[in-house]
């Protein structure tokens, strides 16, 4: 009895190049999570297949290897994808290319539609706080008015380019302030 999983991918293409360790790694794609490795792993491994198996005396083993990868390795490595009827590992080579561009194109419009959701969020987030920022500027500029008199221009523009932070801090040393400069700053 062999222990085919105690056998990695990288160590069967590199030191064995039969059919055998071909199988072999065919077998070890179960273990892979991801539809897009597994196609990409089975369609490299078909390509050697395709090769070795091309001579007229091989056709029996051939249609075997066929049939136990449609019936058996590609339902269970890829089970949300329909396996269309193929008859030989060159068809099978180009279903696993198509189904591999179907993957990227997947995985793109997810990428997509997943970067529009969290910069709307990002957005939405962004506008949040420079309308808080907005609101208590305003408020800010209000009760220096009351406290102090009408503001110069160019306070109000000051007041206005504060951050939420900034906002608070001034806010908090408008009740033992003597000016506007000691609650906004004296530099323009």
């Amino acid at each position: 009895m062999i222990d085919e999983g105690s056998f990695g991918d990288a160590k069967l293409a590199a030191k064995w190049q039969n059919l055998v360790a071909a199988l072999f790694r065919l077998e070890n794609t179960r273990t892979e999570k991801d539809e897009k490795a597994i196609a990409q792993a089975i369609q490299k491994i078909l390509v050697l297949l395709i090769d070795w198996l091309k001579e007229p005396e091989l056709a029996d083993l051939r249609r075997d290897i066929e049939t136990w990868l449609l019936r058996v390795l590609l339902p269970s490595n890829v089970p949300n994808e329909e396996i269309p009827k193929v008859t030989e590992l060159q068809e099978m080579n180009q279903m696993l290319y198509e189904t591999i561009q179907g993957l990227y194109k997947d995985a793109e419009a997810r990428g997509e539609a997943r970067g529009k959701a969290e910069g709307k969020a990002e957005g939405e987030a962004r506008g949040e706080a420079r309308g808080e920022a907005r609101g208590k500027a305003q408020v800010l500029i209000e009760l220096l008015e009351t406290k102090f008199g009408p503001l110069k221009s160019y306070q109000k523009t000051k007041i206005q380019r504060f951050d939420s932070k900034t906002l608070s801090k001034c806010s908090q040393r408008l009740f033992t302030a003597n000016s506007v400069g000691e609650v906004i700053g004296k530099k323009r």
